[in-house]
C-alpha cells in the first residue's frame, strides 16, 4: 500500500501533473467569487474538498460531491467529538457517515471497474496498482480506507491553509498584486 501511495506523490508527479491541475481549479473557483460577499471559511472548505475530490477520484461539483461533502462534514465532526457511541451523538453520527462514505465509494469503484475507462487520478492509479506484478494488489477495502484518509486529510489541511491565505492576502494588498503579476 505504501508503494502505491508514494507513486502518486513522488516527484516529478506533483510538479508536472498535480500542481497545474490544482492551480487551474483554484483559479477558476476563486474567480467565481469575484464581486460577491462570501463566507471565506465555508467557501475555502468547499473549494478544498472539491479540489481534493477532483484530484483523488475525478469527481466534479454535483450530486455525488454534495453527498460526499455531507457525509465528510459529519465524519469530521464525529472525529473531534467526545467518543460516546450512542445514537444522536456526533461520534455515533460520524460512524454512520463513514458507513455511508464506504457505500458511496464501493459503488464508485464498481462503476470504474465496469466501465474500463482510464482516468488520470489517484483512484485509477490505486485500482491499477499491482497490475504490473511489482507489488501486491490492493483490496477494495484498502482502497476505500486510503480514499477516505486522502479526502479527509486533503480537506482538513487545505481548507485551513486556503482560508488563511485569503485572509492574509486581503490584509496585504501589495503581496496580492505581486502574486497577480507572476
Amino acid at each position: 500500500m505504501r508503494g502505491a501511495m508514494l507513486g502518486l506523490v513522488r516527484p516529478p508527479a506533483p510538479r508536472t501533473s498535480l500542481l497545474p491541475k490544482i492551480d487551474a481549479f483554484m483559479r477558476d473557483h476563486l474567480h467565481g467569487w469575484a464581486g460577491s460577499v462570501v463566507d471565506v471559511q465555508a467557501k475555502t472548505k468547499e473549494m478544498a474538498l472539491l479540489s481534493a475530490l477532483r484530484q483523488i477520484a475525478g469527481i466534479t461539483a454535483g450530486p455525488l460531491s454534495d453527498a460526499l461533502k455531507t457525509e465528510l462534514y459529519t465524519l469530521v465532526l464525529g472525529t473531534i467529538s467526545l467518543p460516546i457511541n450512542l445514537p444522536g451523538t456526533s461520534y455515533y453520527q460520524g460512524f454512520q457517515a463513514r458507513k455511508k462514505l464506504v457505500s458511496i465509494l464501493e459503488q464508485m469503484i464498481a462503476e470504474r471497474r465496469s466501465s474500463g475507462d482510464a482516468h488520470d487520478d489517484m483512484l485509477d492509479a490505486l485500482l491499477r496498482s499491482g497490475d504490473d506484478g511489482t507489488r501486491e494488489k490492493i483490496s477494495d477495502e484498502q482502497i476505500i480506507d486510503l480514499l477516505i484518509a486522502l479526502i479527509y486529510s486533503g480537506y482538513e489541511t487545505m481548507s485551513t491553509t486556503s482560508m488563511m491565505a485569503v485572509k492574509y492576502l486581503s490584509e496585504h494588498p501589495r503581496a496580492l498584486e505581486e502574486l497577480r503579476s507572476v
